[in-house]
Formats: structure tokens, sequence, C-alpha cells
């Protein structure tokens, strides 16, 4: 058991010279290795569409049917397709209309945002953090499907990679729930769990997938997610993730805790450049700065249009996609 009287004392936000952050760390992946911390799981239905989804002929009948089986989600996917993001052509009414309408992977990571929103993005303790999370993930996710507009992926799959991109920090943040005990309130300094949740999420990341039966692919992108190069080679799937991930950043989207320390900061002003991702996702994207400017200015649009503020202006975005 912590107590918070261990962590008295001034930190890094990094971990490397803030050994309470790395024992912490250390604390954390044993506990997310074992028995003792219970990872949040996806809704049946929702694992099932997903399994459904992945075939090279997705039969709609079948899909709509596993999604029928849980009445709120189903619900709640119809609210959601029937938003301006996604809604074009008259209301949507039905699931097996949603598939004709918008397609499977649409549909299936509706699917997926929803049943994170109710089965995921929780905690006892940690609440404003969860939270953080699921705006971060979503934002990361429209940009994604944004930005891979401009190159060969499908957008559809980045966005459901850019809501998977930190679900690891949730399974952290349930560790962290498990090492405080039976306390309603954390025993750890921001700059202690912060460092930590930091050092561990990919790795987490990994484990999530593995959990929830995810594809190869996918759990290697999320499990090396910080990185544009992946076994010495330029990842157009991670570079399409590194760029939505700065885009989301630098508008005001990531993961932050509201009145304490930012889960990842950088250093940077909110309007610099991160220079060295934004190159090295061009060139291993192949884009141009013309296209690297539209791309930005899409995704101003889309975050206009589902957070209902410019990007970078004070307000809340606690509702969007929620």
């Amino acid at each position: 058991m912590y107590n918070r009287k261990e962590f008295k004392g001034d930190f890094s936000i990094t971990s490397s010279d803030n050994p309470l952050a790395d024992k912490l760390a250390d604390d954390m992946r044993e506990c997310m290795n074992s028995h003792r911390c219970t990872p949040p799981m996806l809704p049946g239905a929702a694992l099932e569409v997903m399994q459904l989804a992945r075939t090279p002929e997705p039969d709609f009948k079948a899909i709509a049917s596993s999604l029928e089986k849980d009445p709120l989600l189903a619900a709640r996917v119809l609210r959601t397709a029937n938003t301006a993001l996604f809604a074009s052509g008259g209301r949507i009414d039905s699931i097996r209309h949603a598939l004709v309408r918008l397609g499977v992977g649409t549909v299936r990571n509706l699917v997926l945002q929803e049943a994170m929103n109710l089965r995921v993005f929780r905690s006892r303790i940690y609440r404003q953090e969860a939270e953080g999370v699921r705006v971060h993930c979503f934002a990361t996710a429209l940009a994604a499907r944004s930005v891979a507009e401009y190159t060969p992926l499908s957008p559809e799959y980045m966005y459901m990679v850019g809501l998977l991109h930190d679900v690891g920090l949730v399974l952290g943040l349930g560790a962290l729930e498990v090492l405080a005990g039976p306390k309603e309130i954390t025993p750890f300094p921001s700059a202690v769990y912060w460092p930590a949740l930091i050092a561990t999420h990919e790795e987490a990341n990994g484990l999530m997938c593995t959990r929830w039966n995810m594809p190869p692919e996918l759990t290697l992108l999320l499990s090396q997610h910080h990185h544009v190069m992946l076994g010495g080679q330029p990842h157009p799937g991670l570079a399409v993730l590194a760029l939505a991930e700065v885009f989301a950043d630098l508008r005001g989207f990531g993961v932050t805790r509201r009145g304490s320390r930012p889960m990842k900061q950088t250093g940077r002003r909110p309007d610099e450049r991160p220079q060295q991702v934004i190159e090295e996702a061009l060139t291993a994207l192949d884009l141009s700065e013309l296209q690297f400017d539209a791309a930005r200015q899409r995704v101003d649009a889309v975050f206009l249009e589902a957070f209902g503020q410019r990007p970078g202006d004070p307000g809340t975005a606690s509702s969007a996609g929620a």
C-alpha cells in the first residue's frame, strides 16, 4: 500500500530523473501483467462486430444481429450516426440502414467509439484523467481520418487506430487504482504518476490489444505509436498517427488533467510546430507542404464541427463524442 508521505519532494515530469516515478512504473507493469489488474472489456456485441468487420466480405445481417443484442449500445450508435459528422442523406433509423449508408468500417468505428465511452473511459479515482484520454483519442481519431484522406491508407481504419492509440493509459489508471487500495483519492502526486503512465502506456496498449483479441498489425501499431519508423523503415500508419497526434495536441486536445500538469508535456508553446515529427511523417507519406497545409485545414474544420469551438479556443470539449 502506498502512502502520500512517501512522495514528498519536487520531481521532473520525465521519469529519467524521477526515481519514484520509475519505481511506480515498475509496480504498474507488475500489476498490469498479473491477475490483480482487470482490464476494462468491450461489450460482447462490440467484440463480435469487430470480428465480423474483419472478414473480406462482411455479412451485414450478422453484424446487425450482433449489435442488436445490446440495445443500449445500438441506440448510442444510431444516435451518433445521425449527427452532422456522419449523417448526410437523411435520418438513419436502423443498424442495417447505417451499414448500407455509412459502410461497415464507419459502423465498426461507431460501435467501438460508443462501447469505449460506455465501458472503457471510466475510473473510480482518476475520472478527469480518463475523460482527458477519451477526448484526446476522439480528436486523434478525427485527425487521423482526415490525414489519411491524403494517403493510400483507409481513412476509416486510421480512425479506428486513433480511437485505440492511447487505450493503454486506461489500463495504467486501473493499475494506479489497484496500487492505491481502497482510497478514494490518489496517494500519488501528479509529478510521479504522470511520468509513470507515460513510461508504461505503449506496453499497456499491447496488453489491451491482446486481451481484446485485436489483429497483430493493429497491436504492433498501437504498441509502437510514438515512432514513425518501424524495423528501420518508415511506416505509413505510424506516420499518419504521428501527424494526427500533433494536430490534436497543438489544437488543445492533448491528454490533460484540468488544473494539473499535462500527461504528455512537450515543452512546446501551442503555436510551435514539432518539426522533427512532422518532417519524418511527411517523408514517410511522401506528402508535400501543400498537402500538409490542406490536411491541417481539414482537421481544423473537423474539430470545429465536432467540438463546437475553434481550435485552441478556451472552453470544454468534455461532451464531444460522448
